[in-house]
């Protein structure tokens, strides 16, 4: 079984380092990444009134991540491990 899911993993890594499957072309378009961020920054900061510290060191599990790109910004926040789930 374990062997199995890092044999997907990897896979997916590959698609991924060949092609963005976002919609979103964040690596060149810093307008966007800034954008994203700061929905995010709103959402978890202004609306859940959440201390940015809760990211400082944490262990995160993202359900739904998708693409995974609203996890950079928990990474940038100080999260230090991140597990992404979706179907």
């Amino acid at each position: 079984m374990a062997k199995d899911l890092k044999k997907t993993e990897q896979k997916v890594l590959d698609v991924y380092t060949r092609v963005n499957p976002s919609e979103r072309p964040i690596e060149h378009d810093q307008e966007l990444f800034q954008d994203m961020r700061r929905m995010r920054e709103d959402l978890f900061f202004y609306k859940l009134h959440l201390p940015k510290k809760v990211f400082q060191d944490a262990t995160l599990v993202s359900f739904g991540c998708g693409t995974g790109e609203y996890e950079l910004f928990y990474a940038l926040w100080g999260c230090r491990e991140i597990t992404t789930i979706d179907m």
